[in-house]
């Protein structure tokens, strides 16, 4: 059992907590002597809660945070798809382009130009990059 420490009726039965982040009052707890006092909790009344309502307040927090988790692990999903995606299309990406080198290498020039245009798009794409300034520079 919870006991109310304000000195006037200390040892009174708590009834209720102020739930309120803006109260003023030192102690959160709200006896019935606490209740009766106008001067107790008078800006936050309406976040006094008996305990039956605090019970009902936790279970629907838990509810939310329970959906939070839901809608958390959705995304990460959706996340983890995308990735997955992505990096199946950097892997053939790569793999059209370990191909070009093998035509260069081994002089099939006309396999090689098929893939002119790629290798110019990528040449555009890497000279817009800071990856591309830095080759320039320390080559």
């Amino acid at each position: 059992m919870f006991l109310c420490q304000n000195l006037e009726h200390e040892g009174s039965s708590i009834i209720a907590f102020c739930l309120s982040a803006d109260c003023q009052e030192p102690k959160s707890q709200f006896s019935f002597n606490c209740l009766i006092n106008p001067q107790k909790h008078q800006n936050c009344r309406i976040d006094c809660k008996p305990f039956d309502k605090i019970d009902t307040l936790l279970d629907l927090i838990l509810y939310k945070l329970d959906k939070m988790l839901e809608q958390t692990d959705q995304k990460f999903e959706l996340l983890k798809l995308e990735y997955e995606k992505t990096i199946k299309i950097i892997q053939q990406e790569q793999q059209r382009f370990y191909e070009i080198i093998k035509n260069l290498k081994e002089q099939k020039y006309q396999e090689f130009l098929d893939n002119i245009g790629k290798i110019k798009n990528w040449n555009t794409i890497m000279k817009s990059t800071q990856f591309e300034k830095e080759l320039l520079i320390s080559g």
